[in-house]
């Protein structure tokens, strides 16, 4: 079974879509394509007796082809797949946490890239934190991972309501559903080349935040707005130069055109009835001890 949570594109005029289209724009340095489980990636949750004992039965990790652009992370079935993922992205997935929570890893564990192919070793669907789980495993073979846990003060990014109250619609899809979200860097109308947009079905705040924090801000983000329920929205913003840093390519300069939208902040408050704040405040990190790159499988 195949899970889609978010994609992002980076489009420019002149070259080709790099999943096969030809549309009036098209991708130019990266497209992510994160796929994960009905569970979502949240909160640190206590390991079961089932996660205790899962594993990877077979595990084979390759370093990616020089050429490869953006990332992916897949499941289907039993079958656990990235490509082109670092280690810092591997751990920020298996531990649930934004990058810059891992403190002095060497400079290769975020520069290196790797395509990993594993097998669960469990009968019956796996949930999100087995498989999380296992990959921690893994990480600890493979990369002879050692760290210790602490917290730190960081910069932190706080999703809450905004004064005039939320503008979200209720989805009408089944509430037990996968959520879709989708990112796009760069507009498909030459005259407003640089848009930030996200269109999200099915989803909730929390995957929200999460989209966010993978995909466009700088810091780790909190959902604290308190919204149950999942909803269907859409979201447009000129980028600023701190967003879409893991991006390899320069984002488009901003349009002086009259119809461009505000900044995040601002298009937040006006769109969708959200506030988003950077205060600083003690989060959990992970200090790296001890990492080795993998040695042949």
């Amino acid at each position: 079974m195949l899970f889609i949570l978010f994609r992002i594109e980076v489009w420019t005029s002149g070259l080709i879509n790099r999943f096969g289209q030809r549309p009036i724009l098209a991708v130019i340095a990266s497209a992510i394509l994160f796929l994960s489980f009905p569970a979502l990636l949240g909160a640190q949750e206590s390991q079961s007796a089932a996660t205790a004992a899962a594993t990877f039965e077979l595990g084979i990790i390759k370093p990616s082809k020089p050429d490869a652009q953006g990332n992916t992370f897949r499941v289907r079935g039993h079958r656990f797949a990235t490509t082109n993922t670092s280690l810092s992205d591997l751990i920020s997935f298996a531990y649930g946490i934004h990058a810059t929570q891992i403190i002095g890893a060497p400079a290769w564990v975020a520069a290196d890239k790797y395509d990993l192919t594993a097998q669960s070793s469990i009968v019956g669907q796996s949930s999100e934190m087995l498989w999380r789980g296992m990959l921690q495993k893994y990480l600890v073979e493979c990369f002879k991972l050692k760290f210790h846990r602490d917290t730190q003060e960081l910069p932190l990014y706080v999703l809450t309501v905004g004064r005039t109250g939320p503008k979200l619609t209720k989805s009408k899809e089944d509430p037990n559903g996968i959520p879709a979200l989708s990112v796009t860097l760069g507009a498909r109308n030459p005259a407003n080349a640089n848009l930030g947009a996200v269109a999200a079905t099915n989803a909730n705040m929390g995957d929200f935040a999460r989209v966010m924090q993978r995909l466009v801000l700088e810091w780790p983000v909190a959902d604290r707005t308190g919204i149950a329920g999942r909803y269907d929205f859409a979201l447009n913003w000129t980028p600023g130069g701190s967003q879409f840093g893991d991006i390899p390519g320069k984002i488009p300069a901003p349009t002086d055109s009259a119809n461009a939208p505000p900044d995040l902040f601002t298009a937040l408050q006006e769109q969708l009835g959200l506030k988003l704040d950077l205060i600083y405040a003690p989060s959990a990190i992970l200090v790296i001890d001890r990492v080795e790159p993998p040695s042949d499988n």
